[in-house]
């Protein structure tokens, strides 16, 4: 008795290069927002307690502030 196999595959490929591209270029929008998140939060501590209060701001806010920034 003789004993074929038939694969029926999905009709997908993955394109492995386009994937590999689209986690690289998402790595790099990721550390870019955190160099900018740095930079945001470095500005920020740059001012005094009183600048901040003026703004209606506290150095306790600032972490705050930049986490929920959307940059980019």
């Amino acid at each position: 008795m003789a004993h074929t196999t038939t694969f029926v595959g999905t009709g997908t490929q993955t394109n492995l290069p386009a994937i590999i591209q689209q986690l690289v270029g998402r790595v790099r929008a990721h550390a870019e927002t955190r160099r900018q998140q740095a930079q945001l939060r470095c500005e920020l501590s740059q001012y005094s307690n009183r600048e901040l209060a003026d703004m209606g701001l506290s150095r306790a806010d600032i972490d705050g502030i930049v986490a929920g920034s959307r940059i980019g």
